[in-house]
């Protein structure tokens, strides 16, 4: 179908938040317990661009079908730091067992975050099946977007015309998954822009009122040849003082409430470095 680059399968969207385990022995060293896994086909990593550190990806004939078994399994790094299976060079060729079934290690993939960022990384297989398989994951490559989404449709209405096709962007999917996140940060900013707003308005009433309590002292300087940036910093310097105060105590505690409190639920987070508070301040 044109515009249509490439299309593979597989059980699970990653980073979205839908996990499948699976039950998984190690022969050498005797290991056993309970791993994360995805069944794909054998396009499904090349459209994701999943980095091999070392072995190859599934051929065709590799991928399990209705009268087939599994023959191959595809590991993360720290599949071979949980079971110590060596350096990855070294895993290549070692067997894992699943359901009776003894698999062979064929590639090792840099680790990638498969689940949300508020989990941690741990030991995921990938295995090559699509006996089972949920989603399409297709590339697209087209200027013409929309009537590629209905092409798609009528190819699916061929294909099922009792459901309806259920389309939607790898974007939309990742964004779904945070959007609980992303509603406590509007909730956050705009508190913050009250917060912000109410303090203004407060240096605001405080300058008035310091300015024309001070109005014959600023004519009397002005008269014997003050210039506007010298009365400027005149009545500046307090509030400047009182700035910095306020910046001194609020930076700390800025930082401590988003590593404590707004990021905690994230294993991996972007560091807050100290432009990003003194911008804010």
């Amino acid at each position: 179908m044109p515009g249509v680059k490439e299309i593979s399968r597989s059980l699970l969207i990653p980073a979205t938040g839908t996990l499948d385990m699976i039950d998984l022995n190690i022969p050498e060293p005797p290991d056993s317990a309970g791993v994360y896994c995805n069944a794909v086909d054998h396009r499904y990593l090349e459209l994701h661009e999943n980095a091999f550190v070392a072995g190859q990806n599934f051929e065709e004939w590799m991928i399990a079908r209705e009268d087939s078994i599994e023959e191959a399994v595809i590991v993360n790094e720290y599949f071979l730091k949980r079971f110590s299976l060596g350096t990855p060079e070294e895993a290549i060729g070692k067997q894992v067992v699943y359901a009776g079934q003894s698999l062979s290690i064929i590639g090792v993939v840099q680790d990638f975050h498969y689940a949300s960022l508020s989990e941690p990384i741990e030991a995921f297989v990938i295995r090559g099946n699509v006996r089972n398989v949920n989603y399409l994951n297709l590339e697209l490559q087209t200027d013409d977007m929309i009537g590629t989404i209905q092409a798609l449709e009528e190819a699916w209405q061929a294909i099922d015309p009792v459901h309806e096709a259920d389309i939607s962007f790898y974007s939309e999917s990742i964004e779904a998954a945070y959007r609980e996140y992303a509603t406590m940060y509007r909730v956050i900013g705009f508190l913050a822009v009250i917060a912000c707003s109410i303090a203004m308005l407060g240096l605001l009433g405080m300058a008035v009122y310091s300015t024309e309590s001070r109005l014959r002292e600023i004519s009397i300087r002005k008269v014997f040849g003050a210039g506007e940036w010298r009365l400027v910093l005149l009545m500046g310097k307090g509030f400047v003082v009182l700035l910095v105060v306020a910046a001194l105590i609020a930076i700390p505690l800025c930082y401590f409430f988003y590593r404590e409190v707004v990021l905690s639920d994230f294993t991996y987070a972007a560091e807050i470095g100290l432009a990003e508070l003194l911008v804010g301040t």
